[in-house]
């Protein structure tokens, strides 16, 4: 399946992960050569939840141990009643190591769990520098990168998080 001619998954072998508000596949963006994930909102739930409002809040951030978002795609398209619905889909750096609760399990007692902890803090700490509460920190919503043999935990979801110069 290829979505605006550029983001192409297979939605039977590429599922990542699923939640209340949306599933995660693996993509490539074909554009640019490179592995995505993409996390497609669930259209049930939208009075709860919106992943472009959840974008909103987090594509100005830059911080190593912040999962980064690319970019979303909006598209319309007609439900079994007839009705026009919006589909959102947040393209977003493919964490390609698994989960922080995944890892603790596998290796109790590593040293390279503090060193994940110590990301998640900085992450933590820039966070509250601009005045974002996460307010749904768990150890499925901190993802792990592989990268030049290096392991970086980064802090995901952000849709419950909560700014705190908005009231």
């Amino acid at each position: 399946m290829k979505i605006q001619n550029r983001y192409e998954y297979d939605p039977q072998k590429d599922l990542l992960g699923k939640g209340g508000f949306a599933r995660v596949f693996r993509a490539t963006d074909t554009l640019l050569d490179r592995p995505v994930a993409l996390k497609v909102f669930n259209t049930n739930a939208q009075h709860n939840y919106s992943v472009l409002s959840e974008i909103k809040k987090v594509i100005q951030l830059e911080h190593p141990n912040l999962l980064r978002y690319f970019d979303v795609v909006l598209l319309e398209q007609s439900n079994a009643l007839g009705e026009n619905e919006q589909l959102q889909i947040g393209v977003m750096e493919l964490a390609n190591a698994g989960d922080l609760k995944d890892f603790a399990r596998a290796n109790p007692g590593s040293p390279l769990l503090y060193k994940l902890l110590k990301d998640v803090l900085l992450g933590l700490e820039y966070l509250h520098s601009k005045g974002i509460i996460h307010r749904d920190l768990k150890a499925q919503n901190i993802l792990l990168v592989r990268q030049d043999g290096q392991l970086t935990a980064k802090i995901s979801d952000f849709g419950i998080s909560k700014d705190t110069g908005s009231g």
